[in-house]
């Protein structure tokens, strides 16, 4: 499977190429920060009108399936609660990628700082169950330079996981 590293902005938000669009919600985190606070904004709030009605609350276990019409280059957006961080949250990240299976991605774009403390850690977090996830592609959205490195250490050599160079290339440029 091929990794793709892409900055957290609205720019690369707008150059995404992906089936399905994943982000994660703790829900205490008000506003929405990060991608899912990018992704609100692009969908003119579409994402906080729903956590304001309570349909969808971040909270661990949740799992919401928005269409994201023309605002976003991808198909579906997936949000996935975290709930208060009580949450395994290797667990949430294997259903969300089983929930993105299950809706026909074959890609899948995503922030996964969420894992861990460090870049590190949350490559470490990341790494086996991407292996296991079987898409053909995956965009790792946050800062290209310490994510880059931290996945770099994580795949290691025989995982089936391979970080696309042209891309670490182009984030050096655009840095």
């Amino acid at each position: 499977m091929r990794v793709l590293l892409r900055e957290l902005s609205l720019a690369s938000l707008d150059e995404l190429s992906a089936d399905a669009l994943a982000v994660f919600i703790d829900e205490r985190q008000r506003p929405l920060q990060g991608l899912a606070g990018l992704c609100d904004w692009r969908l003119c709030g579409q994402l906080s009108r729903v956590l304001a009605t309570g349909f969808f609350r971040g909270e661990g276990g949740e799992t919401l399936l928005m269409p994201t019409g023309s605002r976003l280059p991808v198909g579906r957006l997936l949000a996935f609660g975290l709930g208060q961080g009580e949450a395994a949250r290797e667990v949430v990240l294997q259903r969300a990628f089983e929930a993105a299976a299950r809706a026909g991605a074959k890609s899948l774009a995503l922030s996964i700082d969420w894992l861990g403390e460090t870049p590190e850690l949350a490559a470490q977090a990341w790494a086996p169950l991407a292996q296991r996830a079987r898409f053909e592609r995956q965009i790792l959205i946050g800062d290209p330079r310490s994510l880059g490195k931290a996945v770099r250490a994580a795949i290691g050599e025989g995982t089936g996981l391979q970080l696309d160079g042209e891309a670490m290339e182009n984030q050096k440029k655009r840095a």
